[in-house]
């Protein structure tokens, strides 16, 4: 019976709150451009390699951006300025501060905001300039991205050749 009760407080220790288990692999293994929730696992795991304070927040999020980065160099996709994706990481995990703040509140407003959250982290990071569809020039890297945006069903694979 002790060792179930071991086995359970194992399992829950890496446990985010809304989030899942920190993510312990570099995001440039995905084929897919990330998600808020992918990026967050990440986000939690550089945070957790540091000491606690607001500068352990922005160089998370610094480490976190330039794996993120890469994935999007890699889709060929031009992206924002860096310090405007840092931003957009810093309000997702300012917005979980929130909700986890409140998590022991049972009203249906803590729940709602508690869902929608939810739902949103799993849609794409958006860090695509804001021209990025016309900058492309290649057709199927539009498609790639507009795919990424909605129903997230192509990959990337090998580069192309001649």
């Amino acid at each position: 019976m002790q060792l179930i009760k071991t086995m359970t407080t194992t399992r829950n220790e890496g446990e985010i709150f809304l989030i899942g288990h920190q993510d312990l692999e570099s995001l440039e293994r995905l084929k897919q451009l990330p998600t808020v929730k992918q990026v967050l696992q990440r986000f939690h795991y550089h945070f957790s390699e540091q000491t606690v304070t607001r500068v352990a927040v922005r160089n998370a999020s610094y480490l976190t951006i330039d794996e993120v980065l890469s994935v999007w160099s890699k889709a060929a996709v031009p992206t924002t300025l860096k310090r405007h994706a840092i931003d957009k990481l810093e309000k997702y995990h300012a917005d979980w501060l929130l909700l986890k703040k409140n998590r022991r509140r049972l009203s249906a407003s803590q729940q709602q905001r508690e869902s929608q959250y939810q739902q949103d982290i799993e849609h794409l990071f958006d860090i695509a300039h804001a021209e990025a569809l016309t900058m492309i020039k290649i057709s199927e890297d539009r498609q790639f991205l507009n795919d990424q945006r909605n129903e997230r069903k192509m990959y990337m694979s090998v580069e192309d050749k001649n």
